[in-house]
């Protein structure tokens, strides 16, 4: 178990960046993809165990007695923390949920190990006891609890000296209200603050803060049916073909970082504009997605498109519509090439509309 802590998703300084992102803006979304992609082995051991252990549900452990939490999967895997669950959930490879919400000491933040207490409104002492005001049914005798005991075990009026056998039916409660033993003082309502128990101070409950331990959930990956990769490299090259490129696949494409890319298939044109392909060809999930992404930022295609993916991110989805990136999510071969070919033939033509003005 480790100290209870707020969870913030962080995807570090420009300085732990790839040589890419060093040189290029800064922006929330490179710094995301780009912590993805340096994580990706990490992150894919992690997924790993929570399906095969844990049901693909991390669920926090919560010791009140020593107000601590913790996740066992962080225990079980070395450098490992919350902080990397948290990004995973910002990047939509884990849903986050609230588990539970503490109220915390507004002192010392890391500690929920708080007890109530209710004291007198004027010496604020906490030596004070409720009294109750009793009416007898039967006879309408109206006092303080204490005088109808006549003893222990036995409840009688002290008007009437009937016997009360069913309090329920022969009693009715008008009125209440609290009594300090120290001041001697009476009031109607006691005054209520929590105790830190760790620190052992007290404050009020407008004075407290508040904080959220969370379940993550790994997020479900639609299954994707076989796709005949082969069929497929031929069917993008027909179409880049039709539309006067050269086509070269498997190939090498040396970013503006000086890293080099592996590009699926590449169409060039005669004026040496180019059109990325990538081809999803396993499981990959989200992660592989983002990874693309940071190729395609790096090399700076005309048109990229990326196929065959066939779970995404609501985070995925919204760089790639910055960035004007075609994502085919179908695992169906004939609407993969027929969303190809709209998106070649709509680009088609606006290249050559910006080349006729």
């Amino acid at each position: 178990m480790f100290e209870f802590d707020r969870i913030k998703g962080k995807f570090g300084s420009k300085d732990h960046l790839d040589p890419f992102e060093r040189q290029s803006d800064n922006t929330e979304d490179q710094r995301a993809l780009a912590w993805q992609a340096q994580n990706r082995e990490k992150t894919n051991l992690l997924i790993k165990k929570a399906k095969e252990d844990y049901s693909g549900i991390l669920v926090p452990e919560i010791d009140y007695k020593t107000a601590t939490s913790g996740y066992r999967i962080l225990r079980e895997l070395e450098e490992y923390d919350i902080e990397f669950l948290d990004n995973l959930a910002v990047l939509g490879v884990l849903e986050k949920s609230v588990h539970n919400k503490f109220l915390v000491c507004p002192v010392h933040a890391s500690s929920f190990l708080l007890s109530v207490r209710v004291s007198c409104p004027k010496c604020s002492s906490i030596n004070i006891e409720r009294l109750n005001l009793l009416e007898h049914r039967a006879c309408g005798f109206i006092s303080e609890k204490k005088n109808f005991l006549a003893n222990p075990e036995e409840m009688k009026c002290p008007s009437c000296k009937k016997q009360i056998k069913n309090q329920e039916k022969e009693i009715r409660l008008p009125a209440s209200w609290y009594l300090c033993n120290m001041c001697k003082d009476k009031f109607d309502e006691a005054k209520i603050n929590l105790h830190c128990n760790e620190f052992d101070h007290d404050f009020t409950t407008t004075q407290a803060g508040s904080v959220a331990l969370y379940n993550y959930v790994v997020s479900d990956d639609s299954q994707k049916s076989a796709l005949d990769i082969g069929k497929l490299h031929e069917e993008i090259a027909k179409i880049l073909t039709k539309y006067n490129h050269t086509i070269s696949e498997n190939c090498t494409v040396k970013g503006k970082s000086g890293i080099d890319h592996n590009v699926d298939i590449v169409g060039t044109d005669s004026g040496g504009k180019t059109i990325f392909v990538f081809v999803n060809d396993s499981d990959e999930t989200n992660m592989e997605i983002d990874s693309k992404l940071i190729q395609i930022l790096d090399t700076s295609p005309k048109i990229a498109i990326l196929v065959g993916f066939s779970s995404i991110s609501e985070k995925t989805k919204s760089i790639a519509a910055k960035y004007n990136l075609s994502i085919i999510s179908s695992q169906n071969l004939d609407e993969i090439i027929s969303e190809i070919k709209k998106i070649v033939s709509a680009k088609a033509k606006k290249q050559d509309g910006d080349n006729t003005k």
